[in-house]
């Protein structure tokens, strides 16, 4: 029996799947990106990694997982590779059974985000910058450790996995001189 991953491992492992995750999501649109094969697979490995850790880690990468793919998100091959990886990953590490409460949770908050970012993230009022921001899941998870739902761990780990996707959403736009969604 191996001894559970330290905080700081789940937080780490939370920050490098969302920054691997957006750099295979923007890469990606260049279908012969090679790069973009490469980040999807360290993505899921790393998504598929966190199954492994706790039932809290593996119902948040389970739940989105379910919310972007009924948002229709995993639209390029690169994605889907990185969704087999992320599946792979998890049945070789032994994953954790996710809280099927949880998973549900996770689901509906990340379809809800992905919808409303995409139909209302470009207006200007203010529910149009919340989601464009994708406040949905920045609110709910904080939320969710305050009562207990989850723990702070769990918490600040999705945070982190938001905050690097953002960030690398932001370095790729500066560096490609344009937007990126």
């Amino acid at each position: 029996m191996t001894a559970p991953p330290s905080s700081s491992m789940i937080i780490a492992t939370f920050i490098g799947a969302g920054a691997t995750l957006k750099l295979a999501d923007q890469t990606g649109e260049n279908k012969q990106s090679t790069i973009g094969y490469i980040t999807a697979i360290a993505a899921g490995v790393l998504l598929g990694s966190l199954t492994s850790y706790g039932p809290e880690e593996s119902s948040i990468v389970a739940g989105i997982v379910i919310g972007v793919a009924l948002a229709k998100k995993i639209d390029r091959p690169n994605l889907l590779l990185g969704l087999l990886m992320t599946v792979a990953s998890a049945y070789v590490l032994g994953f954790e059974a996710p809280k099927p409460w949880l998973v549900l949770l996770v689901a509906v908050i990340s379809l809800l985000d992905e919808i409303g970012h995409d139909r209302l993230g470009q207006k200007s009022s203010p529910l149009g910058l919340f989601f464009r921001y994708r406040g949905t899941l920045k609110v709910t998870f904080p939320i969710a450790a305050i009562t207990s739902l989850f723990s702070a761990t769990a918490a600040v780990g999705f945070l982190g996995f938001d905050i690097a996707y953002e960030a690398m959403k932001m370095l790729l736009s500066g560096k490609n001189g344009h937007r990126t969604t």
